[in-house]
This record gives structure tokens, sequence and C-alpha cells, in this order.
């Protein structure tokens, strides 16, 4: 399947091809979607986990921003098993962390998949980002550590091969992380916010989303807080409307499309000028008041 970009500067035309993949020794098959641009000799990828209950099938607009914008885009379907409180359960989070550490250990495989992708696609180049549950898992592989209060162990799972971690509303303290769980993630990132990105039932405000940043160590890490963004950002995922999403809005997904652009350009690409935007928190200027963006 093929589709047109309309915006100055973008590639021609991005294709989509969806394919099934299979890990063999959890004897488990994880569906995935390949967006990448067409007419552009060589892109960085970069991985997606959707948030809980999401799959492959949806952000097909972030995902074609991005490819318009000279990137290959792979879309990971978890298959999360809901439970009865309609909650993430451990196997769920097993799940997700298993599938993504399978996929870049196999990256060179599955985009050999589609016919002209291997010469294309920099394996060299990768990064991940992630949505809710999604930057949950999504941080553990970027240096993050889960602290198992029966046991007092703590569990890593950092891979080296990623180079950026975008984090679309992800988790703070509680929920397996605690105050020291962020002390080694030592990569770039980005975390962005909503102001009305509330836990469920109001139990934590919008500020617990941006704990992992403020934990991190300094270098190369930026919080982009986004005013009156639900948690659906707008309806970032494609789905029109769901509990706790909030309302469509455009403007709230352009924010995440044009910030997230922005990182991948710097950190994937070495775009000086990409850089220099987030360091001087240009677009903030841009958008009148909008968004702050915080670096350190």
């Amino acid at each position: 399947m093929n589709s047109r970009c309309s915006n100055k500067g973008e590639s021609a035309a991005v294709a989509v091809h969806d394919i099934a993949v299979f890990d063999e020794a959890r004897k488990r098959e994880i569906p995935l979607r390949l967006t990448f641009p067409e007419g552009v000799e060589r892109f960085p990828l970069i991985i997606w986990s959707p948030g809980y209950g999401f799959n492959e099938t949806h952000y097909g607009g972030l995902m074609s921003y991005w490819a318009c914008h000279g990137y290959g885009c792979m879309t990971v379907d978890h298959e999360d098993i809901r439970s009865s409180k309609d909650l993430p359960t451990e196997v769920n989070r097993k799940t997700r962390l298993g599938d993504l550490l399978w996929i870049i250990d196999s990256i060179q495989k599955i985009i050999g998949r589609v016919g002209g992708l291997s010469d294309r696609a920099d394996v060299s180049s990768v990064g991940i980002g992630g949505h809710s549950l999604g930057a949950h898992t999504i941080q553990l592989i970027g240096g993050a550590t889960m602290f198992d209060e029966v046991s007092g162990a703590r569990l890593s799972c950092s891979r080296s091969e990623p180079r950026a971690f975008f984090m679309l509303a992800p988790q703070g303290t509680g929920l397996y992380f605690d105050e020291d769980s962020w002390k080694d993630f030592h990569r770039p990132a980005m975390v962005c916010a909503g102001t009305q990105d509330v836990w469920r039932n109001g139990s934590r405000d919008y500020t617990w989303r941006t704990e992992p940043f403020y934990r991190m160590p300094v270098g190369d890490k930026y919080l982009v807080i986004i005013k009156d963004a639900f948690h659906g950002y707008g309806g970032i995922s494609g789905v029109a409307r769901w509990r706790a999403g909030g309302p469509i809005n455009e403007r709230h997904q352009s924010i995440v499309r044009s910030v997230s652009l922005l990182f991948w350009d710097a950190y994937l690409k070495g775009d000086h000028t990409a850089m220099e935007s987030l360091i001087s928190a240009n677009l903030a200027d841009d958008c009148q008041g909008e968004v702050e963006i915080v670096g350190k």
C-alpha cells in the first residue's frame, strides 16, 4: 500500500507493508507494520511500541509523517491480553519487553522480508519510541531498571543498539519504578507529557509522567509539556475516542509530530539545525504558549 506526502521537503510517497515474524524461542508470532519512504536511498529506523490495547494498525498518521521525512518505521502489535479490570498485567509487561528485545536482535532479518529494504534501511541508526505502556517498556531498553520490592533485586534490560528514545506519556515512580530507576539512563531521550494527562481516577497529575526526565542524568534529555493535552494527545493513535483519551485536537497531534521529528533528526540524522532548535526551544516560541520545552 502506498500513500502520497503533501508537504514541501517530504519524500514523494510512503509504502506500507504488513508482515508477521516469528520468535522461535518464545513460540510467538509478532505482527508488524512497516512504513517507509519511497525515493530515499538511505534512512534511519524507528521502532514504535503502541499504548496498551493498541496494535500495529494504529498511529498510522504519526508513522506516515516520520516516513515522509525520511524514516523507516516499524509498529509492533504486542497483542495485549486484557485483564478483568482493563489494566496491564505482568504478562503484558514481559511479553512486550520480549517482543522488543527480539525485534532489536532480528532487525536485519525483519527488513529483509520486504524487497529492496535491506540496502536502504540503516540498521546502525535506530531509534525507539512508545506511548503509555509502550513508553514504559522502552525505558527498560534505554537503561531504566525495575525494582522488585519483594526480592530487592533490580531488573535491567538495557540494549546498546537504539541510539535515541521518544517517550510519549511515560510512567514515573511506582509500577515497578523507584527513584533510582533512571540513574543509568545515559542516552538521548525526549519525554512528552500533557497537562490533562492524569493517572486513573486523578490519583496522580501530569507531573508524574515527567519524572523520568527529572531523574535521568544530565545530557541530551528533553521534556515537552503540551498545555491541555490529554492521554490521547489529540488522537495521535488514530482512534477517534477512547476512555481517558480526551477529545480530538489536531494542534496537539501536530505538536507531537513536530517535536518528535526534531528529536529524531537531531539524534538519528545528526541534523545540527534540529539540535539547535531543541536546545533553544524555538518550537515553544512558535506555539504561542502551548508548549514548554526543557532541556538538560
